[in-house]
């Protein structure tokens, strides 16, 4: 049902603007709309359709920060510490604070920008870095579930082995939605890891709208 689709698109676009985290699923999952509940004449309708619920539910969120914030504050204004720190080849958001004690919130896109352009290779490092940590037991994709350290390892191994198992499946059984959607979450959640560093995010809490979806 597209009504339920495009539903489920709202409440993952308002729990994505709540907890910033693996943004790029949303447009996946539009591509998804699109293609699973198209005919032959309706594809670029379904994939519009898609694009608006998303734009209006951040529109929506905008709106309600101007409202309500301080005139001085910014949407997703702390991902620029993020930015940098990816930026500088993985070290973290604390970085900028090591390299300039004294900045500004305001200046730090600029400064992880100027980064970017005066080293490139060193965002690709923090992007590898990023996904390294993404299958890493202490850090990665299932942290979140405070494995016992005794068995941290194993275990990180058995669940990464099974998920793959299921995207094997998903794979062979892709005609069907619910396996088909099982790989847009996989592919949006995925291609999110290198802008979205498990390193910065303790637990995975900065994946916590998604988490569901990852298991």
């Amino acid at each position: 049902n597209i009504n339920y689709a495009l539903w489920g698109l709202v409440l993952l676009s308002t729990g994505l603007n709540a907890r910033a985290g693996a943004f790029i699923i949303l447009p996946i999952l539009a591509v998804w709309i699109a293609i699973s509940f198209h005919n032959h004449q309706s594809l670029l309708k379904k994939l519009f359709m898609g694009v608006a619920v998303i734009t209006l539910s951040m529109a929506g969120n905008w709106l309600l920060g101007k409202l309500i914030n301080p005139p001085t504050s910014a949407v997703f204004s702390n991902y620029s510490y993020t930015l940098y720190g990816l930026a500088s080849g993985n070290k973290g958001w604390e970085q900028v604070l090591i390299d300039y004690p004294n900045v500004q919130e305001s200046e730090i896109y600029a400064l992880a920008f100027d980064k970017i352009r005066n080293d490139p290779v060193l965002l690709l490092q923090g992007i590898a870095g990023a996904y390294s940590d993404y299958f890493v037991s202490s850090k990665g994709a299932f942290s979140f579930l405070l494995l016992k350290r005794d068995r941290n390892d194993l275990l990180n191994i058995v669940l990464w082995a099974l998920s793959f198992m299921g995207i094997i499946v998903a794979l062979i059984k892709r005609k069907y939605l619910q396996y088909s959607i099982g790989l847009a979450f996989f592919a949006g959640i995925f291609l999110s890891v290198g802008l979205v560093p498990p390193a910065d995010s303790t637990m995975m809490r900065a994946y916590a709208t998604t988490i569901p979806m990852s298991l």
